[in-house]
């Protein structure tokens, strides 16, 4: 399990819950490596999202069974993993709308769901069958906008002779 707080100030903290836990815990910005019985990453550091999202198969948007503070869901879902979400999705509703519709979001509304919705996600088919419906309206326009965007050069390379 892959965690990036928020706020990186709130590290230690989560860390000392965790072990707290009986989970066996690395911190990235402690420098230390997980090895093969880490449980858990701590990733608080301002590398972004993009790399762990990458790694992970599965990306649970924290804040989506509290107050709603979460990242755009086309994060994790353009890189491949899995989205899964609580119902407080007050921003990027247009972006949830489309990958729900899509079946690219497993939601749920409870903890205990959450730690089924993992649980059956942990089925390579399921997650890859999700991460495939994300994927697919993630990149629609994706040649359009390519178009564009040479349309666009074109035009600009024009108007410099």
């Amino acid at each position: 399990m892959i965690i990036t707080p928020r706020d990186t100030k709130d590290a230690d903290a989560i860390a000392d819950a965790l072990r707290q836990d009986g989970l066996s815990v690395a911190c990235r910005h402690r420098d230390e490596q997980g090895k093969g019985a880490t449980q858990s990453y701590l990733a608080a550091t301002d590398d972004g999202l993009g790399l762990w999202c990458r790694l992970s198969s599965i990306t649970y948007l924290g804040g989506s069974l509290s107050d709603g503070n979460i990242i755009d869901p086309f994060t994790p879902a353009l890189l491949g993993s899995a989205v899964l979400s609580g119902p407080q999705i007050k921003s990027h509703t247009s972006h949830f709308s489309r990958l729900m519709e899509a079946g690219a979001v497993k939601q749920v509304s409870t903890i205990d769901g959450l730690g089924h919705a993992v649980e059956s996600l942990l089925s390579t088919d399921l997650a890859a069958t999700q991460a495939h419906a994300a994927w697919d309206v993630t990149s629609r326009g994706a040649d359009a906008s390519s178009d564009l965007v040479n349309v666009i050069y074109s035009y600009l390379d024009q108007a410099e002779h």
